[in-house]
């Protein structure tokens, strides 16, 4: 049985986003007066908690006892210097892999084997762009038929044809101590006659991370299955992420991400299927990671950082400018209006929220820009906000590249959304990148589109930038 047919291109579901989605950014520059390394700042909880972490007691006491006696009976004065260097370096290779001890599986009905049974949460709750099939089941346009990886049944995932960039998450919420570090671990699959087709369309696992306000803390990202990745083939996912300061939930997910950054509409039409099944989350509880004994102690190899959720990293919107520090979480009208602006910087200052940060220096990285703007419009119809970024790289007062992106269409339900890069750039202009000298960023946020006239807001200390310096 399938909770829901496959019936895509069907019907259309509106742009809604999941709550809280996506990656958290890195920023490597100065900004004005901030210091070069910056400091910071969704249900069916587990709480976790480390029992055992490092208590790995390492008894590799090294019993090389170098019995060498050095017998020489030699009765002349002794000048014998005993050359034989004894050059032990302990090369004894103790290849000691008691690795980071993992806990049991945290998920509920981790191989779908229950069905769609509650013990798995889908953003927004109406979606029905999946299916839990059961081998033997038939492929979408195709004779052959399905096979779990194991047991009897995996979760199926397409795109949800909006019109636009749209993602689909599947997740499970738990309680999480800060600090702790948890792997999330899978399989997924796509058949030949379903494959994914368009390079702006991918799924992977992923760890999010919230406080109990649900502001989005940044994640972690496995591998994606992309439109390049082997068909019929089981492929394993796997990601780590370590519980950043601040955050005390964490979202073991399942995304598919349609069109991602692509406006034109060309990658609508199709997209394919990707199947999921017996995922895994567990905590790391410590344990000696030695790769082998050098005569000098163990190396214990650290946990992996979290990464891009790194919040010390993030550059804030906050007040008229931007900041490493992160401000206290508060609302921010976007200006009102009844007129529309897609993909047009309105030229009446009074309707953008601007803000500006100068004396940049740094190098050019050769990444891109990223950012993630948490807005919410309550449930106000046909509400769209857009963002620009303008570079003036030497400080002249003349933006040298400017990067507009598309519009991004709020949903008609209270509660934050993330409008990121993920939406794609509808208007460049200008050079490409360069290094800053006493450069300037601004950002400009603006309604696109008016719609019934009901307010809209960003939220400070969950929007920020990544410059790629």
């Amino acid at each position: 049985m399938s909770y829901a047919a496959d019936t895509r291109g069907s019907t259309i579901h509106r742009t809604a986003r999941h709550a809280p989605p996506f990656l958290a950014l890195l920023l490597a520059v100065p900004l004005a007066a901030c210091t070069d390394e910056p400091v910071a700042g969704v249900d069916d909880t587990a709480p976790t908690t480390d029992t055992g972490r490092d208590t790995d007691a390492d008894s590799d006491t090294d019993s090389d006892s170098d019995s060498d006696a050095d017998t020489d009976t030699d009765t002349d004065t002794d000048t014998d210097t005993d050359t034989d260097s004894d050059t032990d370096t302990d090369t004894d290779t103790d290849s000691d892999t008691d690795a980071d001890t993992e806990g049991p599986n945290l998920l509920a009905n981790p191989g779908f084997e229950s069905g769609w049974d509650g013990s798995w949460s889908i953003y927004p709750e109406d979606l029905s762009n999946f299916g839990v099939p059961y081998t033997g089941e038939p492929i979408y346009d195709s004779t052959d038929t399905f096979t779990a990886f194991g047991g009897a049944q995996s979760l199926k995932v397409y795109g949800r044809y909006t019109g636009g960039p749209n993602e689909t998450t599947v997740y499970q919420e738990f309680s999480v101590p800060e600090g702790a570090t948890f792997t999330l671990s899978g399989h997924a699959w796509m058949h030949h006659d379903d494959p994914l087709t368009a390079a702006a369309t991918y799924a992977y696992l992923s760890i999010k991370y919230f406080d109990d306000a649900y502001h989005y803390y940044g994640a972690d990202e496995s591998a994606r299955i992309t439109s390049s990745s082997p068909a019929d083939t089981w492929i394993d996912l796997t990601v780590t992420g370590t519980i950043p300061v601040g955050a005390t939930r964490a979202h073991a997910a399942i995304l598919y991400w349609q069109c991602a950054g692509d406006t034109s509409g060309a990658c609508y039409d199709e997209n394919g299927s990707v199947y999921f099944d017996d995922l895994r989350l567990s905590e790391l509880l410590g344990g000696d990671t030695d790769t082998g004994d050098t005569g000098t102690g163990d190396t214990d190899t650290e946990p992996p950082a979290y990464g891009t959720a790194d919040p010390a990293s993030w550059a804030y919107l906050t007040g008229s400018t931007l900041s490493n520090t992160a401000p206290a979480f508060a609302s921010v009208l976007v200006p009102s209006h009844t007129s529309s602006y897609p993909n047009v910087l309105p030229t009446d200052s009074t309707l953008v929220a601007t803000r500006v940060v100068t004396g940049l220096d740094g190098t050019y990285d050769g990444g891109a820009t990223e950012l993630v703007l948490t807005v919410d419009a309550g449930a106000g119809a046909g509400q769209a906000v857009q963002m620009q970024v303008a570079y003036d790289f030497d400080g002249d007062g003349t933006d040298d590249r400017t990067e507009m992106y598309a519009t991004f269409t709020m949903d008609e339900v209270s509660g934050w959304e993330q409008y990121s890069q993920r939406s794609g750039i509808a208007v460049e202009t200008g050079s490409a990148f360069a290094d800053f000298t006493d450069g300037t960023v601004t950002v400009s946020i603006w309604k696109a589109l008016s719609g019934d006239g009901t307010p809209a807001y960003y939220e400070e200390g969950a929007s920020y930038l990544d410059l790629p310096y």
